[in-house]
C-alpha cells in the first residue's frame, strides 16, 4: 500500500482514504522520486497517477528518500507518496492518507550464499517460503 502524505494543517477535514482520482487537486504540489532510482516503480506509480486523473504533475521536488520527502512535507513544500511502512516515523505533524485503490507491491527477491549453511538462514528461507504471498507467487509461475 502507498499513502500520501501531507501536513495536518493542510486543508484536509480529516484523515479518510482518499482514491486515486482524487489525486488530481495535488497537480502541482508534489515531491517525488527521482527515476533512476527505479525506473519500473517509477512508472507503474506515473501510470497509475495517470490513470487516477493526475495526468502531468508538476514534481516541485525530488527527494531520495522516504525519510527526506517526510521531512519536506513537514516543512510544508508538498505532498509525496510514501509507503506504510513509514507511519513509524513520521514527523509530528504529518498525516499519512491511504490511498484505497492505489495498491503498488514493491517485489522483493531473497537471495544468499549456497554454501551458507547457517541455521537462522535456512528457518529464515523456509519462513519465507511459508508465507501466502509468495506460496501464491510460485503457484502462478508453475503454471
Amino acid at each position: 500500500m502507498l499513502g500520501k502524505s501531507y501536513r495536518a494543517d493542510q486543508d484536509f477535514q480529516q484523515a479518510e482514504p482518499i482514491l486515486k482520482r482524487d489525486l488530481q487537486i495535488y497537480e502541482s504540489l508534489p515531491l517525488w522520486f527521482p527515476r533512476r532510482q527505479s525506473p519500473a516503480y517509477y512508472d507503474r506509480l506515473m501510470h497509475e497517477c495517470f490513470r487516477g486523473g493526475l495526468k502531468a504533475p508538476n514534481i516541485v521536488q525530488e527527494a531520495v528518500d522516504q525519510a527526506t520527502m517526510l521531512s519536506l512535507v513537514s516543512c510544508r513544500l508538498g505532498v509525496a507518496f510514501v509507503s506504510d511502512a513509514t507511519r513509524w516515523r513520521c514527523p509530528a505533524g504529518v498525516v499519512l492518507l491511504p490511498v484505497s485503490d492505489l495498491n503498488l507491491g514493491l517485489p522483493f527477491a531473497r537471495i544468499w550464499r549456497r554454501d551458507n549453511g547457517a541455521p537462522l538462514l535456512a528457518k529464515f528461507v523456509r519462513d519465507v517460503q511459508i508465507l501466502p504471498e509468495v506460496r501464491a507467487l510460485k503457484t502462478s509461475q508453475s503454471v
